[in-house]
């Protein structure tokens, strides 16, 4: 397999060291997605929908697994199976910008032991890919 083409956005400064990424290179993304709330009501609606059609099952009222704006923001965009980009408008969002950053790591999240959590998950610290 030839090495994989992943770059990050240029920069007058140099940044944290580069390595090249191949086969078998254990990468994290570091992506910053912004966003303008344009219909609050729109978003709480459509968070505990997409709660409703993720668990229906739950014995639990959905108003109380989605409170509020911050819960079904992230029930929209962050849960396993996440909304569409491209239905974020009808959703009561804009899109103000984005950014990803690729990092290479030791152990991905997935071979942490089923009772551990690396210290700190959100460690910039490590090395940025370089295609």
């Amino acid at each position: 397999m030839e090495d994989s083409a992943i770059n990050t956005p240029a920069s007058s400064d140099p940044g944290p060291p580069r390595k090249p990424v191949s086969a078998g290179t254990k990468i994290s993304l570091w992506r910053r997605t912004d966003f303008m709330v344009t219909d609050p009501d729109r978003v709480l609606a459509a968070g505990r929908a997409r709660q409703r059609e993720l668990w229906p099952d739950d014995p639990h009222p959905v108003e109380r697994r989605i409170p509020d704006l911050v819960s079904a923001i992230s029930r929209l965009l962050t849960c396993e199976d996440p909304v569409p980009i491209e239905d974020e408008a009808a959703l009561g969002l804009e899109r103000a910008g984005n950014v990803t950053d690729v990092y290479l790591v030791e152990q991905t999240l997935g071979e942490y032991p089923d009772d551990g959590w690396p210290d700190d998950a959100f460690d910039r610290s490590g090395v940025v890919a370089d295609g």
